[in-house]
């Protein structure tokens, strides 16, 4: 996975009881895993095929832990099959009550990859950016509440999720205090992210990257090279042509 997604995932953490049992779906390790971010979890690393990082060999819409995680995560998994709504559902499905669904994928405008090693999508292989309502519906049919999601303009989709502790009242994780029923005019408002220490968005094109790099991004920025170099040619173009008044040959 790309940084953007772990320092999500990281900041996330931040916020929660360190989790106890954790089921990643979709682990293998291609480049980066979100494992060492849960120390001293027992951790379950399921994928559909052998590799790096994946302890289950199993369908991530069809494992069965034997003891409920109070924390289910999955990266970079969803733009590669068309298992979204069954994945999700078992995800619930697993989770112990008041357990935490985080699932990062890509949405548009990113650029289809392999997930076999990020480069080119094969012949043979699946793949389709997720639109933010197809996991929304997905993630409010399986019976999740208090869900926050977000996306950042390079093409990443970030949702956070709570299994329902109780029938008519969840349970905090974080408080321990009673929450009132979920209520769908919360999806109206403006998910709060929390960002990790020492990142910011970009003002120009809202990428998460390093605060220190903030103060020039045209280096570190497409949107604001971009930017620039309409500038710059706008200038030039300005400069080339003929003052007021000038005379014509």
């Amino acid at each position: 996975m790309h940084t953007g997604p772990f320092l999500w995932v990281r900041a996330q953490l931040a916020s929660l009881p360190p989790p106890k049992r954790v089921v990643e779906i979709g682990a293998l390790n291609i480049n980066g895993s979100v494992r060492p971010l849960f120390p001293g979890a027992a951790y379950t690393a399921v994928d559909i095929v052998p590799g790096p990082g994946v302890d289950v060999v199993c369908n991530g819409a069809e494992y069965t832990p034997e003891i409920a995680p109070d924390c289910v995560v999955c990266c970079e998994v969803f733009e590669h099959t068309p298992q979204v709504a069954d994945i999700v559902l078992n995800a619930f499905a697993m989770l112990d009550r008041g357990g935490v669904f985080m699932a990062t994928c890509a949405t548009d405008p990113r650029a289809p990859h392999s997930a076999a090693d990020g480069g080119p999508v094969r012949a043979d292989e699946y793949y389709a950016n997720v639109p933010p309502e197809l996991l929304v519906d997905a993630v409010r049919a399986a019976g999740f509440d208090r869900v926050a999601v977000n996306t950042r303009v390079q093409g990443d989709l970030y949702l956070i999720a709570y299994k329902p502790a109780a029938t008519a009242e969840s349970i905090s994780p974080t408080t321990g205090g009673l929450m009132p029923p979920f209520d769908i005019t919360e999806w109206l408002k403006p998910p709060v992210m929390i960002l990790p220490e020492g990142y910011s968005n970009c003002p120009d094109c809202g990428r998460l990257m390093k605060t220190e790099h903030l103060p020039d991004p045209p280096e570190y920025c497409p949107a604001a090279i971009q930017k620039a170099r309409a500038e710059a040619e706008s200038a030039a173009a300005a400069g080339a042509e003929p003052a007021p008044g000038a005379a014509s040959e």
